[in-house]
């Protein structure tokens, strides 16, 4: 597959949360989707030195993906439909969900990015998937909508498309 020549947007873009029980693409998001802490292997480097010359270069502790998205508040919780708040926060109608981990660990869910690409001429769609994450939400009422900002801990796998 060629690199392709399209250049992409926000507009290009859809996130969808993942726990054990159902899949919800999220709705108005604001197209900020961030990430950092990508290194080879999800693993952090030391300088090794003998009396105060490089000696070797070693691998150390994992390196976790951090990432933040925010979006418009339509709907806080809901006891039958998906909202953001339900699945971040395993209430209302995610409350009696399992994460992605386990039902005996920390509940955790899976964030897709998919980037579209086939639209623009590409020979797929474009995938970020962190699996095994950690979230909090914060939200906030202002004008011309009430907002939500989720920021996140990929624990898991980093799988790039």
């Amino acid at each position: 597959m060629a690199i392709s020549a399209a250049p992409k947007n926000a507009r290009d873009g859809t996130l969808t949360l993942t726990n054990s029980a159902r899949t919800w693409t999220l709705a108005y998001t604001e197209g900020d989707f961030s990430a950092s802490g990508f290194t080879e292997g999800q693993k952090a480097t030391e300088a090794i030195q003998n009396r105060g010359s490089h000696h070797a270069l070693v691998y150390t502790n994992t390196v976790y993906v951090e990432f933040s998205f925010s979006g418009t508040w339509t709907d806080i919780s809901d006891g039958t439909d998906v909202t953001a708040f339900n699945i971040v926060n395993k209430t209302g109608s995610c409350s009696g969900d399992d994460g992605t981990i386990g039902a005996t660990s920390p509940y955790a869910v899976d964030l897709l990015w998919t980037v579209e690409g086939t639209d623009h001429g590409d020979s797929a769609d474009h995938t970020l998937r962190l699996d095994d994450c950690r979230l909090s939400m914060d939200g906030s009422e202002g004008s011309p909508t009430n907002t939500f900002s989720v920021t996140g801990t990929c624990y898991g796998t980093v799988t790039a498309t």
